[in-house]
């Protein structure tokens, strides 16, 4: 592939009228299985070639990571590990400081419980704002509020591949659509929670795509 791409053969794609040199869009590989389609992806890759397939781990990137803990926050402000994530990758604090800050927090407290850690930072006081807009929207509906509202396209795509990152939060949209058409079918409410509850099913059967 890399040798005939270095030859720039000249194609008249379909419905063009023009010739042009070969691009790594207009290869095809047909493999038996999904398992070979990523031995070749991978073996691509090694190669110095581009190579788009479909891969499992959606929900173990950083930008459904980010996208999930806003979620969660939605859903729980006493998730802390959500915050704790959210700090991480929105606001980009380090660990250690995320780790001492939440000890600090604890400590001040002593006996007493609160879970308004981190409420004054930033990003957390654009979701809490946000919170009150949420009652009565479905899960796809959240979503869409919190790429568009929190700018998280912005933040994910600075962290580089952004094709790649984009296609994943699309993905992600077209998940959140698929659950809301399995609860009409099933005439159930198409709540937050059971969003989240289905993608880890999804996850756990390597179906995050």
């Amino acid at each position: 592939i890399g040798t005939f791409l270095a030859r720039n053969y000249m194609i008249l794609p379909k419905g063009e009228k023009n010739y042009r040199p070969a691009q790594p869009g207009d290869i095809a590989i047909l493999c038996r299985t999904n398992d070979k389609c990523l031995a070749m992806a991978e073996a691509l890759h090694k190669a110095g070639l581009k190579a788009a397939t479909a891969r499992v781990g959606l929900l173990s990137t950083a930008e459904a990571k980010l996208i999930l803990a806003v979620l969660r926050y939605f859903l729980n402000k006493q998730d802390s590990l959500a915050v704790a994530e959210i700090l991480y990758l929105a606001e980009n604090r380090s660990l250690t400081d995320i780790i001492d800050d939440r000890l600090d927090f604890l400590h001040e407290l002593g006996d007493n419980y609160d879970w308004r850690w981190a409420v004054e930072q930033p990003f957390i006081k654009k979701i809490n704002a946000l919170r009150p807009q949420t009652a009565e929207l479905s899960a796809n509906e959240i979503l869409n509020l919190a790429l568009e509202e929190l700018e998280l396209r912005r933040i994910i795509v600075s962290w580089g591949n952004v094709s790649q990152r984009l296609e994943n939060i699309d993905v992600l949209r077209q998940l959140s659509l698929k659950y809301e058409d399995a609860c009409n079918r099933l005439h159930t409410a198409a709540s937050l929670g059971g969003f989240l509850l289905w993608l880890a099913r999804v996850g756990e059967r390597g179906e995050d795509r």
